[in-house]
């Protein structure tokens, strides 16, 4: 079943043959073929690339992808028709997509987790996610067994994903609720001496991000909280520092400063990112690293137009790393080629 090697590295990398959510058009074009543009209204434009399988979209003037989907029910009736590359990759694809189970035991192999979540469970469809990679697999119900898991329906890659956005355990959120409501009375003073008498010592991410959960990206709030657990350093490296740029407006004065923070304790240092991009292979743990760098260097180009010279140059060497990581070392050459060489 080497097409289920297809969807297993989709789970694991958050990639289609090393594509993502931070891929340019031009990147996407060059492996999977042509887009198709449509117009959405007098302004907007939208492009997709639709392989049969593997889907991405834009929106027009803003380039970012929409995200990237792999249908997996098209196999129903696509006859094995899913874009060249991919077949090339991965040989020929069955009619159906592979259960639920075929799945979770291939991603088990590699080191990885699908965690079913139950707690959304309409009719017809059932629901996972790998919570390392951000990966979301919709599985279409069991029709023989009642409340079971049946075949993949879509998996849906990573988007703008860091520690705050990844699935975690709900618990305490009324609780989290009303302190909310609290901190939104106080002045900034006020909040940060709350903090420092309540800042936990312990299980401080998951404290934080419920913290901050019901404050939405536009709430003044939220910025001031990031920047906290920022300083704080709440997070594994890097997260807090994305965090904080994905919350703070354009021309903030405060970008500079969360960009300098991500320079200053990044997730790995430049030497090691550059072999993650370059290696001949990953291990699980190398595939996260990966993972987390190529996300944020992609948030911290999205901040590169309005910094300072010094601190854009000082991003050009990470910005270069972000389109082999994951990439080059699994996906850059077709894997027949990769065996060929092993056996020589």
């Amino acid at each position: 079943m080497t097409d289920l090697r297809f969807f297993a590295d989709l789970v694991t990398t958050g990639t289609a043959l090393g594509l993502d959510h931070t891929s340019t058009v031009a990147e996407v074009e060059a492996v999977l073929g042509p887009s198709q543009t449509w117009r959405l209204s007098r302004t907007q434009l939208r492009r997709t690339l639709h392989t049969g399988l593997v889907e991405f979209a834009w929106d027009w003037p803003d380039p970012e992808p929409l995200g990237l989907s792999a249908r997996a029910g098209n196999l129903f009736t696509a006859r094995g028709r899913v874009g060249e590359a991919l077949t090339a990759h991965y040989g020929r694809f069955r009619r159906k997509p592979p259960t639920f189970t075929e799945l979770r035991v291939a991603v088990a192999a590699r080191g990885f987790t699908l965690v079913p979540d139950n707690s959304i469970t309409p009719d017809n469809f059932r629901y996972a996610y790998e919570p390392t990679i951000g990966t979301s697999v919709t599985i279409s119900a069991d029709p023989e067994v009642p409340g079971e898991y049946g075949r993949i329906w879509s998996i849906t890659g990573t988007t703008h994903r860091t520690d705050l956005t990844y699935h975690h355990p709900p618990g305490r959120q009324q609780g989290f609720a009303d302190r909310a409501r609290f901190l939104k009375s106080q002045s900034p003073g006020q909040i940060r001496t709350w903090l420092h008498r309540h800042d936990p010592s312990t299980d401080r991410t998951t404290w934080w991000r419920q913290l901050i959960a019901p404050f939405p990206r536009d709430h003044p709030l939220r910025p001031l909280l990031l920047a906290e657990a920022l300083n704080r350093k709440v997070n594994p490296p890097g997260v807090d520092a994305v965090n904080l740029i994905l919350a703070l407006p354009p021309e903030d004065p405060a970008l500079p400063t969360a960009v300098r923070a991500w320079l200053d304790n990044p997730p790995a240092a430049l030497p090691e990112a550059e072999r993650l991009a370059h290696g001949p292979s990953l291990t699980p743990d190398e595939i996260r690293l990966s993972r987390r760098l190529r996300d944020q260097i992609h948030v911290l180009t999205g901040a590169n137009p309005r910094l300072p010279h010094d601190l854009a140059a000082a991003l050009d060497p990470w910005k270069a790393l972000r389109p082999n990581l994951l990439r080059y070392p699994l996906f850059a050459r077709p894997r027949h080629r990769l065996h060929k060489a092993r056996t020589h």
